[in-house]
């Protein structure tokens, strides 16, 4: 595990469909967090738009996350559970976090 990513995920769901969606994705998130490699998981909402969330994720290693995280058999019944109530497709972008002189030291490398 050496290539530590950030995955940010945006939805947006459809009106009246809030509480379903929040209900399927919080009964969800815990197989995520239950895995070795989550290090962290966050959901948002957005304070100006309540139909919109936001994931922000924290992965050990990127080529883990992309060919056996996301291929996990607790992932479809989520999607089952979720996809009809997005308004549009979700938005997933992964991301590679940049040492920083302010990063706490126990995450300096």
């Amino acid at each position: 595990m050496s290539d530590p990513i950030t995955v940010v995920v945006t939805f947006t769901i459809k009106d009246g469909e809030r509480e379903r969606f929040l209900e399927a994705l919080l009964a969800h998130l815990p197989n995520c967090v239950a895995e070795e490699t989550c290090e962290r998981m966050w959901v948002y909402d957005d304070p100006e738009d309540p139909a919109r969330f936001m994931l922000f994720e924290e992965w050990a290693d990127r080529t883990e996350f992309l060919e056996v995280q996301l291929k996990r058999a607790y992932r479809e019944p989520y999607m089952a559970a979720t996809e009809h109530l997005w308004a549009k497709p979700r938005e997933t972008t992964i991301w590679r976090r940049l040492p920083t002189a302010w990063d706490p030291p126990s995450e300096r490398t």
